[in-house]
């Protein structure tokens, strides 16, 4: 029966596998998703039935910031992908 640790550094090693194993691939990837989720927010306080929540998040945020985070996290990951291309000989 495989430990905790071991199911852990499996864990750890397909996450970072997913990520090319590069910490500015997960950082792009952070990004990205940190956008889904502000675009997410008003829809699922809209299901709640909280729009106060929606004015927070909109005072806070801005408007576009769902946008620039996504922005910036797909640049980012495509810019380090392609510096990690192996190259065909």
């Amino acid at each position: 029966m495989p430990s905790s640790a071991s199911g852990f550094r499996s864990l750890g090693a397909r996450l970072s596998a997913l990520a090319w194993h590069s910490l500015t691939v997960a950082w792009g990837y952070f990004l990205v998703l940190s956008g889904l989720v502000l675009d997410a927010l008003p829809l699922v306080a809209e299901f709640f039935n909280t729009p106060e929540v929606q004015s927070v998040v909109a005072g806070i945020a801005g408007p576009y910031a769902s946008h620039w985070l996504k922005a910036i996290g797909l640049i980012t990951v495509l810019a380090r992908m392609r510096s990690l291309r192996t190259p065909t000989t």
